[in-house]
């Protein structure tokens, strides 16, 4: 599968509605693409291996506007002007783009090597993707809740799209738009087997 991306998934343990536990493996400068974990949390450990990782926050939305600190802003005749046609102006944008177009703050890259833990939330660090390393990687993924779409936790991918730097960021953060695409066609999760974990073909 030249010019794709294929990444290992060995599968370890799983409750539902409670948790799971799985693996990924990739191989070198392999990538998991752009996607979301509604309503769950998910911490991921790196057993081996070094990766890029882009990450955004979902928006905590008030009246289809960017969440914000009210207090951050002056007075309420100021926000009312300036910050509420902001606002309109936002929405009126996100109108026009696909359906489940989300609004997100993009965080900074950041670069996790063996044996680095992170964390995503609800919320915070939602939206996650990952690129190896040179080395490829393993990482250790625990999903509380696991996906299950009939409870409305499917993965959905995104791409995003960028916001002009001239518009205002009430949290500090650049705002952006978080538009679905479906399973990008170049990537390829795999389910495999290593010894006694997961299920379908063996591979060292």
């Amino acid at each position: 599968m030249s010019g794709q991306s294929c990444v290992r998934y060995l599968h370890i343990s799983e409750i539902p509605d409670q948790y799971s536990i799985g693996i990924f493996v990739f191989a070198p400068y392999s990538r998991i693409p752009l996607h979301d974990h509604p309503d769950m949390c998910v911490l991921s450990r790196v057993l081996y291996g070094d990766l890029q990782r882009i990450s955004l926050d979902l928006a905590r939305e008030d009246d289809g506007g960017f969440a914000f600190d009210s207090n951050a802003y002056g007075d309420k005749s100021r926000r009312t002007s300036w910050l509420g046609s902001w606002w309109n102006k936002m929405e009126s944008f996100r109108t026009k783009l696909p359906k489940g177009t989300k609004h997100a703050y993009k965080n900074h890259v950041d670069y996790l090597q063996a044996p680095d833990v992170t964390v995503l939330y609800p919320y915070e660090g939602n939206l996650h993707e990952f690129v190896a390393g040179p080395d490829g990687a393993a990482v250790l993924d625990v999903l509380l809740p696991p996906y299950d779409n009939t409870q409305n936790r499917d993965c959905t991918f995104y791409e995003i799209q960028e916001i002009s730097s001239s518009w205002p960021k009430p949290s500090g953060k650049d705002p952006c738009f978080i538009i679905p695409t479906g399973q990008p066609e170049d990537f390829h999760c795999i389910s495999g087997q290593y010894r006694e974990l997961g299920e379908g073909d063996d591979f060292e």
